[in-house]
């Protein structure tokens, strides 16, 4: 794959991870170019949290970005937390994408790996966001994305079940896993792109990529007393599990 590429509907999602992650010198130079103007804008603000929207079309492809510059107190205005993601529009369609690595087993007894993902965010999933938890009356979807992405740097994705949600079986394979974050949870459709090995041996399957599809959110206040503890069982589940042998999950921007 070249070096700058647009990002087309087409694409598989390695192919779209790839493409993002080929941007990513560009975007750091611009990012770097833009921090002192977000800076002096956000010192000038009178209310915090706070936040500078810079959207940036790469000239040689026509990959568009958002760098959202946040400043949670005033301390913070001089030297601002900065969050990147890709904005595509796929016919009618407009998805938030947010390419990422994290530990993955095909099954329990192959090989963990670190697994290419691309995170990608539907208006319903953002709206819910915003409806609840963040409750703010016309944020553009670009700025309750950017919200989300920079109150939420932590997710762990936990293994659905019953007392998290009765219902999952009913949404078929791909609705296996939620994400776990700061402000809530996260319900997502998820797939891997998979190589299946000759001999029919799963373990001997070669994974190269996975997508995650936000669907929809509910609240950390939303969640009952037994979905809250189903939660935190799975994830104390899968820390011993996965945790002394790789990082959970990490982020390319």
């Amino acid at each position: 794959m070249g070096r700058f590429i647009m990002i087309v509907e087409t694409m598989t999602w390695k192919e779209m991870f790839d493409t993002i992650s080929a941007d990513y010198k560009k975007i750091e130079f611009r990012m770097e170019k833009m921090r002192p103007k977000a800076a002096r804008t956000l010192q000038q603000k009178r209310v915090f949290p706070a936040w500078f929207i810079d959207e940036y079309t790469i000239p040689a492809n026509k990959n568009k970005y958002i760098l959202f510059y946040y400043a949670e107190t005033t301390n913070d205005a001089g030297h601002p937390f900065c969050q990147c993601f890709s904005i595509v529009e796929f016919g009618k369609n407009r998805y938030i994408l947010v390419p990422r690595e994290s530990a993955y087993k095909r099954t329990p007894k192959s090989e963990l790996i670190i697994l290419p993902q691309l995170h990608v965010y539907t208006n319903h999933f953002l709206e819910r966001y915003n409806e609840r938890c963040l409750h703010f009356d016309k944020l553009t979807l670009k700025v309750i994305a950017g919200l989300f992405l920079v109150r939420n740097r932590e997710i762990t994705p936990i293994e659905l079940n019953e007392q998290i949600n009765k219902n999952y079986k009913d949404h078929g394979i791909n609705n296996q896993f939620g994400i776990d974050v700061k402000d809530g949870f996260c319900f997502v459709l998820s797939a891997c792109d998979v190589e299946e090995s000759k001999d029919g041996i799963p373990e001997h399957d070669i994974a190269e990529s996975m997508l995650v599809l936000y669907t929809t959110f509910i609240s950390k206040y939303q969640l009952k007393k037994e979905q809250e503890n189903a939660i935190i069982q799975q994830e104390l589940k899968m820390i011993l599990e996965y945790y002394d042998q790789f990082p959970l999950n990490r982020v390319n921007f």
